[in-house]
């Protein structure tokens, strides 16, 4: 495995929906075209695609481009069905499947399913929980497992996954617990801080995007993962990225969107505002002092942000 600060960049768009199949369609393809590594959709209740259907329908239609969930909320899903489909879907995409879970925080989710809200250590246990029963089912194992949250009885998992052991799997997070967790057991690990406060209860609502920050979110990254940290890839997600020659004026725009400074945003590993010069040598500076090599950002910045995935992408 290659030095952490040598491991290639690897850049991601994040898409929710399209006006038409064919327009779904046709944006993956762009992705693709352009150089991105993975086309990812989040998990929610509003208007947005169904995530594995959707994915389901880029992979047929791509040749090379990775499809990935960012994320899948565990609290609605089973371990068995969420290990069954996504096999399903790594075998329908003949091995380009990257599967990410995360715990479930958005709370007019849980309101529209009429689940109950548990407070995040609940909902963060029953991710632990129920991850590495996914991990082992897709790795071909038969699983009789008995928690607080889940039983399984001699199940199994079928077809059998292209990727061996098992499609990758991703885990996002912004506490300390969850981010120890995803070091050891996860393949990629994307660091978050939560910028939707108005619509998150407890610790996560509390956003704080500073470098400082960040830095101890990789930290404890670390920490969980211990002698594996060379498998393990470590990513940021870009909540607000801009190709301008003014990143001051970009910064206050953006800052009011996200109710931050522009100051805090321009200095925080969690934005790219710049030239594509500028944004280039911040993605290696992140590189260096982070570790992180996976950036994905929104999908109304794909085309700007091109040039950069050209000239950094392997």
């Amino acid at each position: 495995m290659a030095d952490l600060g040598e491991r290639t960049f690897r850049f991601g768009v994040q898409l929710t929906g399209a006006e038409s199949r064919d327009a779904w369609i046709e944006k993956a393809k762009r992705a693709e075209s352009l150089g991105y590594s993975v086309v990812t959709i989040v998990d929610h209740m509003g208007d947005q695609l169904a995530p594995l259907p959707a994915l389901t329908a880029l992979a047929m239609s791509t040749t090379s481009i990775r499809v990935g969930t960012m994320v899948l909320a565990n609290d609605w899903r089973n371990p068995l069905l969420v290990a069954r489909e996504a096999a399903t879907l790594d075998w329908l995409s003949n091995g380009r499947l990257e599967l990410g879970i995360g715990a479930g925080w958005l709370t007019t989710d849980y309101e529209q399913l009429g689940i109950p809200y548990d407070r995040p250590g609940v909902r963060v246990e029953r991710m632990m929980e129920a991850l590495p029963v996914i991990r082992d089912l897709l790795s071909g194992e038969r699983v009789t497992h008995s928690g607080p949250h889940y039983r399984l009885t001699n199940a199994t998992c079928f077809p059998r996954s292209v990727q061996k052991p098992h499609p990758p799997i991703v885990v996002g997070g912004g506490s300390h617990r969850l981010l120890t967790f995803a070091g050891q057991l996860a393949d990629v690990v994307n660091v978050h801080t939560n910028l939707g406060a108005a619509h998150v209860v407890g610790d996560q609502s509390r956003a704080d995007i500073s470098s400082e920050a960040a830095r101890r979110r990789f930290d404890w990254v670390r920490e969980g993962a211990g002698s594996r940290l060379q498998q393990v890839e470590l990513g940021l997600r870009i909540f607000a990225a801009s190709v301008t020659d003014r990143p001051e004026s970009a910064g206050a725009e953006l800052g009011r969107r996200w109710e931050v400074s522009a100051a805090d945003l321009l200095g925080s590993p969690y934005a790219l505002l710049g030239s594509v010069d500028q944004i280039t040598e911040s993605l290696m500076k992140r590189r260096q002092e982070f570790g992180a090599t996976y950036f994905t950002w929104n999908e109304p910045e794909m085309e700007k942000m091109a040039p950069i995935v050209k000239r950094l992408a392997a």
